[in-house]
C-alpha cells in the first residue's frame, strides 16, 4: 500500500531561491525536451532518453544528470495519454525528486540537491501518524504554494502496518 504524506519545507530565504531556480530551470528543460519529443513523435521514455539526454546536459548545465533523466520521465508521462498536441510546463510546475535527488537526514531534515548543490533544509510535519524510517520514501514532488514556500509530498513505500 502506499501512502501520501504532504510535508512542508522551511528553507532559508537562500536555500527557498535556489529550490524556486530549481524548479523553474527543470521545468525550462521539460519545455525544451517536450519540443523535441513532439517534432520527433517519439513519446516513449527510453526512446526519448536516448534521442534527447546529452543535448539538454548541454543547454541547461546546471541541472544534474538524474534531474535531466526525471525531465525526460516527466515529459514521457505527460505524453502517454495525449499525444497530438505539444505539452507545455508552467514556470513552477511540480519537479519530481527520487532516491538519488532527495534523502532524509533525520525525520526532521531532508537533503535536497538543486542547481547550486545539495541543501539541507528542515521538515515541518503536522499531526501524522508516527513514521517509519524504512518506509520513508519512494518519490517526492517538490511544489510551490503561491509561488512562495517550496513543499514535498512524498509517496511512501511499504505495507500499512495499522
Amino acid at each position: 500500500m502506499k501512502k501520501t504524506l504532504k510535508v512542508k519545507l522551511a528553507p532559508t530565504k537562500e536555500q527557498a531561491k535556489s529550490l524556486l531556480e530549481t524548479i523553474e530551470t527543470f521545468n525550462d528543460a521539460c519545455n525544451w525536451i517536450s519540443r523535441k519529443s513532439f517534432e520527433a513523435g517519439t513519446p516513449h521514455q527510453m526512446k526519448l532518453h536516448h534521442l534527447v539526454y546529452f543535448e539538454p546536459r548541454e543547454r541547461f548545465p546546471a541541472l544534474t544528470s538524474q534531474m535531466i533523466v526525471r525531465a525526460i520521465a516527466k515529459v514521457s508521462g505527460s505524453y502517454r495519454t495525449e499525444k497530438k498536441s505539444l505539452h507545455s510546463f508552467k514556470k513552477q510546475s511540480a519537479m519530481e525528486y527520487d532516491k538519488r535527488l532527495l534523502s532524509f537526514k533525520s525525520l526532521s531534515h531532508a537533503s535536497l540537491a538543486t542547481i547550486h548543490g545539495r541543501i539541507t533544509v528542515p521538515l515541518i510535519f503536522g499531526h501524522y501518524a508516527p513514521l517509519d524510517r524504512n518506509k520513508m520514501l519512494g518519490q517526492s514532488d517538490l511544489t510551490t504554494s503561491v509561488g512562495v514556500l517550496p513543499e514535498s509530498r512524498d509517496r511512501c513505500s511499504g505495507r500499512n502496518t495499522l
